[in-house]
């Protein structure tokens, strides 16, 4: 099944378990700012915060590519005051203009991979690929927030 379709059908199915926000925003020269909210806790515990993270990026991608938006810039958006705002944006070509990505799947692979090395020691492995993220988009003149926001259910 094409990546586009996986998601479409996850969007038509159960309501995922993953919070983010659509808001209109012209920072970084933007129409709209998607914030996903990180992923965190043990698998079915008490304690479990946005299971579904990974499908969830996949359903926002997948809607900013039927859309034909551009991503401008995403970044994490955490609470690391650590962190310069040059370390949090993600080490990606700007701008993605989603209508010409061929695989949903591996454009979402490719954000977590980055996402790994925002606040890593450069010197060790690992880290975390579901972090609180934003992602700025550029929309059409057609396309508002409420557009985006129904697309991912």
């Amino acid at each position: 099944m094409q990546d586009s379709a996986y998601y479409a059908v996850l969007m038509h199915q159960d309501i995922l378990n993953s919070k983010f926000r659509v808001s209109v925003s012209s920072k970084h020269g933007s129409d709209l700012l998607i914030t996903l909210d990180s992923r965190s806790g043990t698998k079915d515990s008490p304690g479990e915060r946005n299971p579904d993270y990974i499908p969830r990026l996949g359903q926002i991608l997948s809607a900013l590519k039927t859309m034909q938006c551009t991503v401008i810039r995403i970044e994490v958006v955490s609470n690391n005051k650590k962190l310069s705002p040059k370390e949090r944006v993600l080490a990606l070509r700007f701008p993605i203009e989603m209508k010409d990505v061929r695989s949903i799947d591996a454009l979402r692979r490719e954000i977590q991979a980055a996402q790994r090395r925002v606040g890593r020691d450069p010197l060790k492995t690992g880290g975390n690929n579901t972090k609180k993220i934003g992602i700025w988009v550029k929309a059409s003149k057609a396309t508002a927030a409420a557009g985006i926001r129904s697309h991912i259910p």
